[in-house]
């Protein structure tokens, strides 16, 4: 894979947030960048509309849907408590739109795993269900790229990045 590959505005816009709100973990880092590089922002829209539709129409599919930056089903979104059946739509868009809450619920998803006892292709099966040659290199190249960036932050921390651009952009589950 060419360096042109990879995903160049996740890394200068939502790495930069993630990281600068404390959200440091190599592993969920990769996995979003991952999912951002095979769906594209017009993809998630069309998935919110979609998700939107069937759930105005009770339809029990809404459930299965893949959603969000983590492309995570919308019945563990439920399962780990990001949002209930009582929440309006437009609360649970904001939600499935919102990196920082996609980055959390990925990093529960993920230790739920046991993450510290799985290798990547294992730990890559469990999220994806089946996985591709293809996502694993992307995974990689991420991943690899993402550790060079966080050692970068690590050996810069007289210089921290800006912590109070995201803290007050996480939309919070509970009053939401």
């Amino acid at each position: 894979m060419k360096r042109t590959d990879l995903n160049y505005s996740f890394y200068y816009n939502t790495l930069f947030l993630l990281v600068s709100s404390g959200r440091c973990d190599l592993t969920t880092l990769s996995i979003l960048a991952t999912e951002s590089y095979f769906t594209s922002s017009a993809r998630r829209c069309y998935e919110y509309f979609g998700w939107s539709l069937l759930r105005m129409l009770n339809n029990p599919n809404s459930d299965n849907i893949s959603i969000g930056f983590a492309q995570i089903k919308v019945s563990l979104w439920r399962r780990f408590g990001m949002f209930t059946s009582r929440n309006s739509i437009l609360t649970c868009l904001m939600r499935f739109s919102s990196i920082y809450n996609n980055y959390d619920l990925c990093q529960r998803l993920v230790y739920s795993f046991s993450v510290e006892s799985l290798d990547d292709v294992s730990l890559l099966q469990l999220y994806c269900g089946r996985l591709r040659h293809y996502y694993f290199q992307v995974y990689l190249n991420n991943k690899s790229f993402i550790a060079s960036i966080l050692d970068d932050v690590n050996k810069n921390k007289h210089n921290p990045m800006c912590n109070y651009l995201a803290k007050d952009q996480i939309i919070d589950v509970k009053n939401g």
